[in-house]
């Protein structure tokens, strides 16, 4: 293991000794952690480097998936996409999800193909969370592909992906967001019924 590998090591071991055990952890806990500073910075010498190990890999997808409230590393990996995409890639096979939703938002920043190709799998996600902000991500620059997916997501069982999909079928001004709006607009959660509110009231008042 490198200097910087060792170093990344041991900042994650100081996280996993303070961190409280789940039972008394309470909302937003990481964000207590009293020496984020350090762990960021072995996180910056680490991202710095021309490859990531299979070790460092590991390392990093644990630390992402820590700092799922400030986002400081997931802003760092657009200095550093080809790592971003590598991380992305192993997180496919890792049990973080909070680092799974924060990679698929790294890949809808990305234009190039390799990251929408990767950001399409996680649509398909097994967690709620991540599948929805992987369509919100995708609509940038894979409009044609996030308009299919979120109007087959407009009947989906959770209240936020179908408030998600309706969202997304906004943005990307589609021609079957009238549809959309018939559909939703009787909808179960009183925040989809708003945001068609929103929608309906909007195309009433015209451009202005």
């Amino acid at each position: 293991m490198s200097d910087v590998e060792d170093a990344l090591a041991r900042e994650v071991a100081r996280f996993r000794a303070w961190a409280p055990p789940a039972d008394r952890r309470r909302s937003e806990w990481e964000m207590y952690y009293p020496d984020w500073d350090d762990l960021y910075e072995a996180v910056r010498r680490a991202l710095a480097g021309p490859a990531l190990s299979e070790a460092a890999t590991e390392l990093l997808l644990f630390a992402i998936a820590r700092d799922n409230e400030a986002e400081l590393i997931l802003g760092e990996l657009d200095d550093h996409p080809e790592h971003g995409l590598a991380l992305a890639e192993a997180a496919m096979r890792a049990s973080e999800s909070d680092a799974r939703w924060q990679l698929a938002v790294f890949l809808g920043r990305q234009p190039g193909q390799r990251y929408q190709a990767l950001l399409r799998r996680y649509l398909d996600d097994t967690d709620e969370y991540v599948r929805r902000c992987a369509l919100i991500a995708a609509a940038a620059y894979d409009r044609d592909h996030a308009e299919q997916v979120a109007w087959s997501r407009l009947t989906d069982p959770h209240e936020y992906t179908r408030l998600a999909a309706f969202s997304v079928l906004r943005d990307v001004r589609s021609g079957r967001l009238g549809d959309a709006t018939v559909l939703l607009r009787d909808d179960p959660s009183e925040w989809v019924r708003a945001e068609v509110t929103k929608v309906e009231g909007s195309a009433q008042e015209g451009p202005g």
